[in-house]
């Protein structure tokens, strides 16, 4: 439940950046924890919800400046990354299908 509000204010997070896009690149995170934990969320979201992966990649890189695809600056070899990464991933794992489908939808809901 609560982790739930958690992946809500890191999408709103998210959608607020690029609302604000003269800021996006540099309102871009730069701690590895970070990045993971949006990295996380970001492939939560491809994989319950396919037929929006191209809005979630577009929303990806706006909010972090890069692809999660093996196009960024090497965060993802970093043990703060993978350790975040990882917590998010298991976390949003338990998430009820229907409610992490809802949140994601929302989030690149035009």
């Amino acid at each position: 439940m609560k982790f739930s509000l958690v992946m809500r204010l890191c999408v709103s997070a998210a959608l607020l950046t690029i609302l604000s896009s003269s800021m996006a690149i540099a309102a871009a995170p730069t701690d590895p924890s970070v990045r993971g934990a949006f990295d996380a969320i970001f492939a939560y979201c491809e994989r319950i919800d396919p037929q929006d992966n191209a809005k979630f990649r577009q929303l990806q890189q706006a909010v972090l400046g890069h692809r999660s695809d093996g196009q960024d600056d090497g965060q993802q070899n970093s043990p703060d990354y993978r350790q975040s990464f990882d917590l998010v991933s298991r976390e949003l794992e338990s998430t009820p299908r229907a409610q992490g489908y809802q949140s994601c939808k929302a989030a690149v809901k035009s």
